[in-house]
């Protein structure tokens, strides 16, 4: 299911990527993708200059988004716009499938 849903969410967020990416072999396929989607979800932290109180929680939000990853259940609401807010609100599909990937 979720890694369903994270091939579903790269073609809404990068079309020119998720052309690209969906060629590759199954497995390598399923480690861009879920690469793409954290760098994707990071990067829309990053721009949202709207939706934090201050600067210092968005800078925490950032210093800490690699420690999201051990977390199956971690989203974040009302950051970003449109697929990619709700890559965000929904991010532990792809903590989900990150934690399935081999090591």
């Amino acid at each position: 299911e979720s890694l369903s849903w994270c091939e579903e969410k790269l073609c809404q967020v990068s079309r020119s990527f998720a052309v690209v990416i969906c060629q590759l072999p199954h497995e390598l396929r399923v480690a861009i993708c879920n690469f793409y989607l954290v760098l994707r979800g990071l990067d829309t932290v990053e721009d949202d200059m709207e939706n934090f109180s201050d600067n210092e929680v968005k800078l925490a939000h950032l210093r800490a988004f690699s420690s999201y990853l051990e977390d199956p259940d971690w989203c974040l609401d009302g950051i970003g716009e449109g697929h990619e807010r709700e890559l965000l609100q929904q991010f532990y599909h792809v903590t989900r499938v990150f934690q399935s990937l081999p090591a």
